[in-house]
């Protein structure tokens, strides 16, 4: 899980109390639990109250440094510490008041809140300065830990939720609940790779494109996330992008059938039939109950001109399959070619009926009649 994002909300004149707080926050930083941003890292030229509205909307945890010069800016108090407490009251920020200097805070927004240190004692009156961080880094920590078990327990519900809605077919819902997901982790490959899916099944190419590359630049090692970037590139018709891509996907997982097959297809659509063949055996041997791979390996061997083989296996793809238009034209080509005119006549018509659009299935026929006349 990626780092909880902090955001140091302050007046100027408790700068020293930021900086020590953040040095004290350095071991939970070192583990990766915590980022932290305050205003002091902002750019020259940059626009300085956008560069604070984004860290403050985007933070997770926001601190609030109380004292008489905080309860005395209008921006600290009127802005910021407005929006803070509209995000810890939605849920989506926990925000954290800290007593820095003695202050009359009685009574203010954030008072129903839980102060820090222990009895709202101020920073500044501790004799051991030292050992008020350290009591206030505990706190942090236990609170990072409890966000972080939340986030992780929301974080498995969107996803649940995707997973549940794609298997339903339900892409468009899908995708959004993918997408919450990547907001509560934006390093989690797997829901990358989920929304790339959900985005190729819209046939929203262009877009899934980047979220299999992002999946990939998280978990360069998951061949599922290569096959769905080739797929992609096939949609793209891209074919030798593709081709690369699910020979990835074989490297990693070499028993995936699927992957064999569309490698055969792409092989087939860059007319190289020699190296198509083996790539649709393989499939064959890894699941022997496709249509679609005796389909592709009956247009490689008529691409051969290996009639009689590729006659064989359309109709193996239509004993498995007989309903798909697409493997009945195959086989009349193929009885064409072997001169059975009447055979051919009669699994272009087949065809036709099946699909009524598929304009080779007519040109088929009237080759056949025109053999026939």
């Amino acid at each position: 899980m990626c780092p909880l994002k902090l955001f140091y909300c302050y007046a100027h004149e408790d700068r020293i109390f930021c900086q020590e707080l953040d040095v004290h926050l350095a071991g939970l930083k070192r583990q990766q639990l915590l980022t932290t941003w305050y205003d002091g890292e902002i750019k020259a030229g940059a626009e300085w109250e956008q560069e604070i509205n984004h860290h403050l909307s985007t933070a997770d945890l926001i601190i609030l440094f109380v004292s008489p010069h905080f309860l005395h800016s209008n921006y600290c108090y009127k802005v910021e510490m407005e929006r803070a407490l509209e995000r810890h009251e939605a849920g989506t920020a926990r925000v954290i008041p800290i007593i820095v200097r003695p202050a009359y805070w009685q009574g203010a927004s954030f008072s129903k809140l839980q102060l820090l240190p222990a009895k709202a004692q101020p920073v500044s009156r501790w004799s051991d300065r030292d050992e008020a961080w350290l009591k206030i880094v505990q706190e942090i920590y236990a609170l990072v830990m409890d966000l972080r078990a939340t986030l992780k327990t929301k974080l498995d519900q969107w996803l649940r939720e995707g997973n549940a809605l794609y298997d339903l077919k339900q892409y468009e819902e899908a995708l959004s609940a993918y997408e919450h997901a990547i907001e509560l982790n934006p390093t989690y490959a797997y829901a990358h790779r989920s929304r790339g899916w959900a985005l190729y099944k819209l046939k929203r190419y262009e877009e899934a494109l980047p979220a299999f590359e992002r999946a990939i630049e998280l978990d360069p090692m998951e061949a599922d996330t290569y096959s769905g970037r080739g797929w992609t590139l096939y949609g793209l018709k891209h074919y030798e992008e593709a081709l690369a891509a699910f020979e990835r996907a074989i490297e990693l997982d070499p028993t995936f059938a699927q992957t064999h097959r569309v490698r055969g297809w792409i092989l087939y659509k860059l007319k190289r039939y020699e190296e198509a063949l083996p790539a649709f055996k393989r499939a064959i041997e890894l699941d022997p109950m496709k249509a679609d791979t005796y389909a592709g390996r009956g247009w490689t061997l008529y691409g051969l001109e290996r009639y009689e083989e590729a006659l064989a296996a359309f109709e193996r793809a239509i004993e498995l399959d007989p309903t798909f238009a697409q493997d009945h034209r195959g086989r009349g080509w193929a009885f064409y070619k072997l001169e059975r005119y009447e055979e051919a006549l009669a699994a272009f018509e087949h065809a036709i009926e099946l699909d009524s659009t598929l304009t080779d299935a007519y040109k088929g026929k009237q080759a056949v009649l025109a053999k026939l006349n």
